[in-house]
């Protein structure tokens, strides 16, 4: 490459006297440059001519100087042959001889020579060479092939060339370690030398800049770049960089970096990728704010932090590492969420739409009863759902005492005008409870506004549909009279039958109620649907009697660990086709129990045979004949259509309320096509029969409750035709029509008519001189015209949607008013299963051997575990309360529960 350093003065003028006193005629060539300005200069190269790998004639443009020309060492020969020359000696700048040689010499040995003295010697005379200088660790260089060349045309300007060989460099920057600097370098030539200048995103770097030189063999190396990283950032933060497959990876890595201002986020998540940890351990701060989000996102005991295998993995290796006192873990946690809840409240107050509330109540295994209460509302046309609320029901249950506490909640949270409906189960008390809190609250709508949980209106359809099954031994004489009656025969014998067969049932229902904590599916509204049965329909229920046989055999097997379920898997060891499983529990209070129980039965019937078969098992009175297993099989295909429809209202994107008429639909039909199907058992279809009722007296409910209706005319897929086409009534349609328009025109219609009036006056009060630029037809659209959007909405065809609330909030500029009510009551939740979840949560923090915990105690671990997973805790709330001095253990109790003073959580 050429030199850029000058030449020293008077040098030319020398170099004739010291060739002629020499025997030999020597051209000396000193690091400055050579030759005078008068004679023609064999070569720029100074020490580096050897170095040169450019074809003749190749044009390098420089900083500053003219195009020169780069000659090839064998023009250079020729040239000096030309001149006389014998001998070429090189001279460093001091005029110490470097090398010498001949010109004769043309051999590619030469060549190598005066490389190896170019890479030992010259090396070191290189400015910032530890900018450039490489390492074998971590050390990647760009792949570079020696003839490629650049050529620049000479008639674009230097800046554009600069910019193109960047974009060129750029291109081939694929280390993660680029992610560290800015992502825009700049190239600039630094005492006549081209080079990329490199800045540090690193907030206090003292060294900004790293200078790495083009004109250098390594120029493409990183190990540089890791250098100043390791002294600038850290090896933990390039050792998680260092993982990332590409640049714009690795800069969401230092971007979290850089914006927590330590490693405090423990682990970085990007779509897939693993979890990485970080090289340095928390601050005091740090690690008090993780262990807070830790014990409440896992439900984890406060005094876990003084458990013998935790200091273990925590101390080991740092015996000094702090952990916080399970007394101040407890304060911290309520301290968040009563930061966090004020947050909360703040986000519901401000959203413009109206918001949705789930409800129900459950006694946890320390006898107090709290109530949940879920929000459902539309963000931005997503629907979001979270746990709300989980308070103390310090009286009975009663729906008086659920409308105060709930409304007091509301209230609290300032969001009770913005309550829409409700949705909770089909207990009595909550018709009470809908009723007084439309007294508390005015612009609650009451039982027009309440939702029942479709949930459990499956359940109880299932319940009624296997009656016959749940018998017990107090009304082992009462399901025998009512059967006995239909079939005139001895009453005695059907009791003992039934005795025999309930054995049991009573303590597993029992049981696994104290399992499930006292929550058990309120039935109180669910009608014996016997008692309304004709004699005839009550015949054909003798045939039900048979398959609780399969639940008793369930039941022995379950709870004979060292006899029955040994022979159970000894024998399914023998059949190669069917898996090792237990038969599933069926009980009185877990949804779809008896459809897994009988599913089960059938693809394991091979196994129940011989299992029951066997006379040391004791359970020869279990065995099923062809026509019992007829019935099981015929049953498992009735209790399916209610398996799906429970699994699918039970989906975490929660079905809305749009979907459970069309779902009713389905079921009824079904089960009328399963009653009039012969070749089922009249045993089936009779209980089908009952289940039908149910589920009719259910629909018809849903007439009482104005939500229903207006939620399926918003969906676009059903808006009126769909109860047209179900050959629903003239008069009920319309009905629902007038329904809707007349809440549209109460609460929403007028919602945006003072912009829309506004609008109006200023178009009128900017008329045109010119008499055919106000024509009406030109005009703007009237206010009515504007506002008349329920209207257009119903004269368009129905369409295929399957987010409908993404849908309206896409269709927001045609429809304004009309979008916001049909986000509101699209987001209204057809069941409580998120209540249902949020008591399976509380299962876990509650248990048997944990049943101490205060009420406020367990309010907060289990909103402010909610909260922080959805995101809704903020680091700062953390951090600040972290940086609260600590709490005196003696002030605690011997769990680590610390109790706060009244009004710690007042919003």
């Amino acid at each position: 490459m050429p030199s850029k350093r000058k030449s020293p003065a008077n040098t030319s003028d020398s170099e004739p006297e010291q060739a002629q006193a020499q025997t030999k005629r020597v051209r000396t060539i000193s690091a400055r440059g050579a030759e005078s300005q008068s004679q023609r200069k064999p070569s720029k190269r100074g020490t580096h001519t050897t170095k040169t790998k450019k074809p003749t004639n190749t044009k390098k443009i420089s900083a500053g100087r003219k195009p020169a020309t780069v000659m090839s060492e064998e023009e250079d020969e020729e040239m000096f042959e030309a001149a006389g020359v014998d001998e070429v000696v090189e001279v460093d700048i001091a005029g110490k001889e470097k090398s010498r040689r001949s010109v004769k010499q043309k051999t590619a040995t030469g060549k190598s020579h005066h490389c190896d003295n170019d890479n030992d010697d010259n090396d070191n005379d290189l400015p910032n060479l530890e900018d450039v200088d490489s390492d074998d660790e971590g050390e990647e260089v760009e792949d570079k092939h020696e003839s490629e060349i650049e050529v620049v045309d000479p008639e674009i300007s230097q800046e554009e060339a600069d910019a193109k060989e960047l974009a060129g460099l750029k291109a081939k920057w694929r280390s993660p370690v680029y992610a560290f600097f800015d992502p825009n370098p700049e190239i600039e030539y630094r005492s006549g030398r081209k080079c990329v200048i490199f800045k540090c995103s690193g907030k206090n770097c003292a060294k900004r800049e790293l200078v790495r030189y083009l004109d250098t063999q390594d120029a493409s190396s990183t190990s540089n770049m890791r250098k100043h990283v390791k002294a600038c950032w850290g090896a933990e933060i390039l050792a998680q960089v260092d993982e990332a497959k590409d640049v714009d990876e690795g800069r969401k890595v230092t971007g979290t970096f850089k914006r927590s201002g330590s490693i405090y986020v423990a682990f970085e998540k990007s779509g897939k990728r693993k979890v990485t940890y970080s090289y340095q351990q928390h601050t005091k701060t740090e690690t008090r704010a993780e262990m807070t989000r830790w014990v409440a996102e896992s439900m984890r005991p406060f005094n876990i932090v003084q458990d013998r295998g935790f200091q273990c993995l925590m101390k080991t290796g740092r015996p000094h590492y702090y952990i916080p006192h399970p007394t101040t873990i407890a304060r911290d946690v309520k301290e968040v969420f009563a930061k966090t809840r004020k947050r909360v409240a703040k986000m519901l107050q401000n959203t413009e739409s109206d918001i949705n509330c789930g409800i129900d109540t459950w006694t946890s295994p320390n006898h107090k009863a709290f109530a949940a209460v879920t929000v459902h509302f539309e963000h931005e046309g997503k629907l979001l759902s979270m746990l709300l609320d989980f308070f103390e029901i310090a009286e009975s249950h009663s729906g008086e005492n659920l409308a105060r506490a709930f409304g007091d909640m509301l209230v609290e949270f300032g969001i009770e005008h913005k309550l829409l409906s409700v949705t909770c189960d089909n207990a009595s008390n909550n018709d009470t409870m809908i009723t007084s809190l439309a007294e508390r609250i005015e612009t609650f709508a009451g039982a027009p506004s309440r939702t029942r949980c479709f949930g459990h209106i499956i359940n109880l359809v299932a319940k009624s549909l296997l009656k016959p099954f749940d018998v017990s031994k107090a009304k082992a004489k009462e399901a025998a009279d009512e059967i006995g009656d239909a079939m005139d025969v001895e009453v005695e014998n059907i009791v003992d039958e039934l005795a025999k067969l309930a054995e049991g049932i009573e303590e597993e229902d029992l049981q696994v109620q104290n399992e499930n904590d006292g929550d058990v599916d309120n039935s109180e509204d669910l009608v014996n649907e016997l008692e309304l049965m004709e004699e005839e329909e009550r015949e054909e229920l003798e045939g039900f009697i048979q398959p609780i046989r399969l639940r008793k055999v369930s039941y022995k097997i379950i709870h004979s660990s060292t006899l029955l379920l040994p022979a159970w898997k000894d024998l399914l060891a023998t059949l190669p086709d069917l898996a090792e499983k237990i038969m599933p529990h069926d009980v009185s209070t877990r949804w779809n129990s008896t459809y897994d129980m009988t599913e089960f039965a059938g693809e394991y019937r091979e196994a129940y045979d011989k299992m029951t078969a066997k006379r040391e098992n004791g359970l020869r009175d279990y065995e099923l004949s062809e026509d019992e297993w007829k019935i099981v099989c015929q049953l498992t295909k009735v209790l399916k259509i209610l398996k799906d429809a429970t699994e699918f209202f039970s989906r975490d994107d929660c079905p809305n309320l749009a979907t459970v008429i069309p779902a009713m639909d389905e079921i009824d039909t079904r089960f009328t096509q399963f009653t009039l199907d012969n070749t089922l058992d009249p045993a089936i279809r009779a209980a089908v029969a009952v289940a039908k009722k149910t589920l009719n007296r259910y629909y018809d409910k849903t007439d009482h409750s104005e939500v229903y209706r207006i939620a399926m005319i918003f969906h676009p897929r059903h808006k009126l035709s769909y109860f047209k086409q179900a050959g629903w009534h003239e008069n009920w349609i319309k009905s629902a029509e007038e329904i809707c328009r007349a809440e549209f025109e109460r609460k929403y219609k007028g919602r945006f008519e003072a912009e829309v009036k506004e609008v109006t006056e200023k178009a009128t009060g900017q008329e045109s001189k010119n008499h055919f630029d106000n024509l009406p037809a030109l005009a703007d659209p009237s206010t009515a015209e504007l506002r008349d959007e329920l209207d257009r909405y119903l004269s368009t065809d129905p369409k295929a949607v399957k987010d409908v609330i993404q849908w309206w909030h896409n269709h927001s500029d045609d429809y304004p008013c009309l979008s916001c009510m049909a986000r509101d009551y699209l987001s209204i939740p057809a069941t409580s299963v998120a209540v249902e979840r949020a008591f399976s949560r509380s299962r876990i923090l509650i248990s048997h051997i944990r049943n101490r915990l205060s009420a406020q105690t367990t309010r907060s671990l289990m909103c402010l575990g909610c909260w922080s997973k959805l995101g809704l805790v903020k680091d700062e709330d953390v951090l600040k309360t972290a940086s609260l001095p600590e709490i005196d253990p003696e002030l605690g109790d011997e769990d680590g529960d610390y109790e706060m003073p009244d009004g710690w959580d007042r919003i």
